[in-house]
């Protein structure tokens, strides 16, 4: 549903309980989506698991300028994994992750890919 819609742009599925699983089928669906501009995924478990999922498509090519992941239970291993996603996707411009236990190289891997150039497509 989410890759066949042409019209939202902005979905907050905060605290619905939805785990690594959930954040699989929805990291899955994100590249295929050229609309959705902001997510919000807060206070959901997702853990390093469901970063990794969300790392992958940032990778693929998801489109989102925003992405709330706050009170996930995210560590270094999910921030290393998220500032690979974002130091080669060129849409996303915020990324909030309060509240998770992210770690100094977690911390450090996040601020390294935030200020590396990124590619460009000419999107605006």
């Amino acid at each position: 549903m989410l890759t066949a819609n042409l019209t939202l742009q902005h979905l907050d599925l905060s605290w619905n309980q939805l785990r690594a699983v959930g954040c699989g089928f929805i990291a899955a669906a994100l590249p295929l989506n050229y609309q959705l501009r902001e997510l919000d995924l807060s206070y959901n478990a997702l853990g390093d698991k469901g970063a990794l999922s969300l790392a992958h498509a940032l990778r693929a090519g998801a489109r989102l300028k925003k992405l709330t992941l706050s009170y996930n239970g995210i560590t270094s291993r999910g921030a290393v994994g998220l500032a690979s996603g974002l130091a080669v996707n060129s849409s996303l411009s915020m990324l909030t992750l309060d509240g998770n236990p992210l770690g100094a190289q977690g911390g450090k891997a996040l601020m390294h890919a935030s200020c590396a150039p990124r590619p460009n497509t000419g999107e605006q």
